[in-house]
């Protein structure tokens, strides 16, 4: 398992992105026992550093890429 690729999605319109249903559908595939993490960061320079977050929590990642994307104009990397 460590020397496979971790899954990406690139979510851009926010919760009505195609990208952000297949994040929930594989979250929601995983079993639900709060082992898995999800890194999120801004899709726009993202070798800054800068607003970068960790979560395990499905409602407080959906508010992350909500609030991220919410101009249109960011975009956000789970």
């Amino acid at each position: 398992p460590f020397n496979t690729l971790p899954i990406t999605f690139h979510i851009k319109k926010g919760l009505d992105d195609p990208e952000y249903q297949r994040f929930k559908s594989m979250y929601d595939s995983l079993p639900q026992d709060k082992t898995n993490i999800w890194i999120l960061k801004p899709g726009e320079c993202t070798n800054c550093g800068i607003g970068i977050s960790v979560s395990k929590d499905f409602q407080e990642i959906s508010s992350l890429i909500e609030e991220s994307t919410a101009s249109r104009r960011k975009t956000c990397i789970v």
